[in-house]
């Protein structure tokens, strides 16, 4: 895994004053947080570029930034950041850019786990050295991305992680490579194995469906593969016998665990779990997808989902509505193709 990291220089500068305030705001520090892996620290560090290294920079964000999309939050309008990986002195941390800004191109924000004024021992006018697109990328690799796969599956079921999970490589590698994981700090020792930190869970874009899943077709099947094709990880919502009655005006075929357990052995699916009876929503909110994904004849309102995640704190969701689907293919149909042959008979 050798990383080729383009060097610039700056100089540090004092700020708007403004970084405190939106780094404290829990919209931007969730989207911090599970984009980035920081936790962030309230503030900024601004820096100062010649105009050869802002132009480098800006080139780098237009190609790699993620984006924080405008929201709403308590009443009020908030725009729009981009963020970038960045390690300025050696310590990792992110650009963050907003759309619409004071400053000049020639100034950059750096956002970090640490007060990093204080950690590097930074005064205005000292000399920094940016590197990008910064040493977590290191951790982007197929291999790394498959522990980190198996590490948030063993977190969903509850279950310690250790390199016995991991089955796409030999133990040996994976021991190398848990520790790699370690160093860096995403992962961090639990009991007796390891538990996956926000920076191991920013490695990794993961996936919200949901449904019932009474009678499995192969339109569920076509569904779930597009689904799991929007990111890394796959987790279904199954709903509950109770809300099945609800909205279905029946019981279920199958119950509850056994349509929960079918979900878990489908290969689109990396995890399966019950959700609750009032809101689903609520559910989802607990494990803070990147991306719920709606099937083609879901009920549920793209925006109302939106917006509840924006209320919530994170703006950062996104909602998708899929499109793949297989004519005739339901379970009501069934059901009605299995009453209809057993009233021939």
């Amino acid at each position: 895994m050798v990383l080729n990291l383009a060097t610039i220089t700056g100089k540090v500068t004092t700020g708007l004053g403004r970084g405190r305030k939106f780094c404290s705001m829990p919209p931007y520090r969730n989207a911090f947080r599970d984009l980035m892996g920081i936790e962030v620290f309230p503030g900024t560090l601004n820096i100062h570029l010649e105009k050869q290294a802002a132009k480098a920079v800006w080139s780098y964000m237009k190609r790699e930034a993620i984006l924080v999309p405008e929201f709403k939050w308590k009443g009020k309008e908030y725009g729009a950041v981009q963020l970038a990986h960045v390690d300025i002195n050696g310590v990792p941390s992110a650009i963050v850019a907003p759309l619409k800004t004071s400053h000049t191109q020639q100034i950059v924000e750096i956002i970090s786990s640490q007060k990093l004024r204080d950690s590097l021992g930074l005064r205005d006018g000292d000399e920094v050295k940016l590197e990008f697109p910064g040493r977590i990328t290191i951790l982007q690799a197929p291999e790394i991305r498959c522990i980190i796969i198996e590490a948030l599956r063993a977190k969903f079921a509850n279950e310690p992680f250790t390199d016995e999970n991991v089955s796409c490589m030999t133990r040996k590698r994976t021991q190398v490579l848990i520790q790699k994981l370690l160093a860096f700090g995403a992962l961090v020792p639990k009991d007796e194995g390891y538990c996956i930190t926000p920076l191991g869970r920013s490695l990794i874009k993961v996936v919200l469906t949901g449904g019932v899943y009474d009678l499995l077709h192969v339109g569920h099947l076509v569904t779930l593969k597009e689904a799991k094709k929007l990111g890394d990880f796959l987790f279904v919502i199954v709903a509950r016998d109770k809300t099945v009655e609800k909205l279905k005006h029946r019981k279920p075929i199958n119950n509850e665990k056994d349509r929960m357990k079918l979900l878990s052995n489908l290969k689109p699916v990396d995890t399966a779990i019950l959700g609750q009876e009032k809101n689903y929503l609520d559910t989802a909110l607990k494990h803070r997808p990147d991306i719920i994904a709606l099937g083609h004849d879901q009920s549920m309102d793209e925006n109302a989902i939106k917006e509840f995640f924006e209320e919530k704190g994170y703006p950062h969701v996104s909602v998708v509505r899929l499109k793949a689907k297989i004519e005739g293919k339901s379970t009501t149909n069934l059901i009605k193709e299995a009453q209809s042959r057993l009233a021939f008979k």
